[in-house]
């Protein structure tokens, strides 16, 4: 056993994800080509988590302080999966489903498949939305591309204009080149998140007016 300086401790679990002061279990230093990673497992004091993790720390010369080790990263990494409203499950559970798997991989570090996920997500709200309002149409709203179905069949302007640029963007994610050089990812989530507030009011406004119709 050896004693060794880390400057921080993991400060929250990646777990439950809650802030905590964790418990130290036991450590492990690993010997490689290059340098010495510390390997630390600790507990999670939260009662309704408890679960154990492991944090990995980089060795680290500080001229006249010796060798520390500082925390890089904790795993087990679970993502906090996004609640979207009732309006939106219904709308397309699917697109729920996709775009939390999309936001998972991002948190992974895989940034360049994510884009293409957030794209897919958008491909099944704008369609489920469409065929939810016209059910008779659902074979031909299934087979068009995106783009041209955005500017085709939304009707609610603003609905329309964010939409059609998140799929520009989506686009992007998925093709050799980029169209829109200085967007990215960060970007086509904030348009994804517009069109999803626009479908909300839409769909919320339709149901109120249908509870109270004018006497």
């Amino acid at each position: 056993s050896q004693n060794v300086r880390v400057p921080r401790l993991p400060d929250d679990c990646p777990v439950c994800r809650r802030s905590i002061n964790p418990r130290f279990i036991t450590g492990h230093i690993r010997k490689t080509s290059y340098s010495h990673e510390l390997q630390a497992v600790f507990e999670c004091p939260h009662i309704s988590c408890r679960a154990l993790f492991i944090g990995y720390f980089n060795e680290t010369n500080i001229p006249n302080q010796g060798t520390h080790y500082s925390f890089s990263k904790a795993e087990p990494n679970k993502t906090k999966s996004i609640e979207f409203s009732d309006t939106i499950k219904i709308t397309s559970n699917d697109f729920c489903t996709i775009y939390n798997q999309a936001n998972s991989a991002e948190e992974a570090g895989l940034t360049e498949v994510c884009g293409a996920g957030y794209r897919k997500s958008l491909e099944f709200l704008i369609k489920d939305y469409l065929i939810k309002k016209d059910p008779t149409k659902a074979e031909k709203i299934k087979k068009e591309q995106l783009a041209p179905l955005i500017q085709k069949r939304v009707a609610h302007t603003q609905l329309k204009e964010v939409a059609k640029r998140a799929a520009w963007l989506g686009n992007d994610e998925t093709h050799y080149e980029r169209r829109w050089v200085g967007k990215d990812v960060t970007d086509l989530k904030l348009l994804i998140a517009l069109t999803v507030r626009w479908i909300e009011m839409e769909e919320t406004t339709a149901q109120l007016m249908t509870d109270m119709p004018e006497k």
